[in-house]
């Protein structure tokens, strides 16, 4: 599976409950084709709750839903892929039970070397760090 030219990223705590759907429907209906649902905030319920009305938003447009930080997750509702920062299990185990066409992105913050680990491993991306100061990621 191929990711496509825009990725959006969420942001419960910026548009939290409802918000957070209408918003991601607009930019789903504006184009975007893959969304992340990146939730450090609430609870695995409710992490779970958003990933399944997400999927099935992404699934209406034709996009792709990527999980962060959470393999099992991904594979529980049957999201296209997942995104893994470095403590969130290795990008093998990833592809092991999302197989060999799902999405599998890794962080790299700024190190070019990880970018490199990632790739051999199997990666689909790599991410870098903002280059800008931000209070959003």
């Amino acid at each position: 599976m191929q990711l496509c030219r825009v990725y959006a990223i969420t942001d419960p705590e910026l548009l939290p409950d409802e918000r957070l759907l209408t918003a991601v429907a607009q930019v789903l209906a504006a184009g975007v084709g893959t969304i992340q649902l990146r939730d450090k905030k609430n609870s695995p319920a409710q992490i779970k709750a958003a990933g399944e009305r997400l999927l099935s938003l992404c699934q209406s447009h034709n996009a792709q839903l990527i999980i962060n930080d959470d393999i099992d997750l991904a594979a529980a509702i049957g999201a296209h892929g997942v995104h893994l920062g470095r403590d969130d299990g290795s990008i093998e185990m990833a592809r092991s039970k999302l197989g060999p066409t799902a999405i599998i992105g890794a962080t790299c913050h700024n190190r070019i070397d990880w970018a490199r680990q990632a790739q051999a491993s199997g990666a689909s991306y790599v991410a870098f760090g903002r280059f800008f100061s931000s209070i959003t990621k």
